[in-house]
């Protein structure tokens, strides 16, 4: 069951989520993934974003000082936290549907959340994605995951091929 930090969290990320669609809902900009996390220096609103063509520093200050207004005009954040607007670099999380899908032949890590062949941990090539279930090529042996037990997962970067997945669907 989830303790009321848990929730509090989760609904601090949908409504962050609900404000960038409504700003940038009609935009080339893509809301990658939410994380609001305590770290050390106190708590972190992390935003990851993507376009066609890649993210620039600009579009990363333009999105905190406007995201962070709306956010703070409409008291989602009770207290103190600190911003960041940021890509979503090479090591790119995958969460929806999509992005699975879109990177069916790449290789990628995860974490589920229950154990499968006692483990939790997968890294390999992603062979196929089809009515909710990840097939894996990992270690030389093929897993079927389940895509509602995938905890995290992202995709792991190889600089030495040359075809890169285009995330924007064009």
């Amino acid at each position: 069951m989830a303790s009321h930090r848990e929730k509090l969290e989760k609904k601090i990320v949908e409504d962050v989520e609900t404000c960038f669609k409504e700003i940038y809902g009609n935009t080339d900009l893509e809301l990658v993934d939410v994380e609001y996390n305590r770290e050390s220096s106190g708590w972190v609103l992390r935003v990851y974003i993507d376009k066609e063509g890649g993210v620039l520093l600009d579009d990363c200050s333009m999105i905190s000082n406007q995201l962070g207004d709306i956010i703070d005009i409409k008291d989602i954040i009770p207290g103190s936290y600190s911003l960041e607007v940021t890509s979503p670099g090479v090591n790119r999380p995958l969460k929806k549907k999509e992005d699975f899908i879109s990177v069916i032949g790449e290789t990628i890590k995860l974490k589920t959340r229950a154990f499968l062949n006692k483990r939790k941990n997968f890294k390999g090539v992603l062979k196929e994605f089809k009515d909710g279930v990840l097939k894996i090529d990992s270690d030389g042996k093929e897993f079927n995951i389940l895509y509602k037990n995938v905890k995290k997962a992202n995709l792991e970067y190889d600089f030495n091929k040359k075809n890169r997945v285009n995330f924007s669907g064009k």
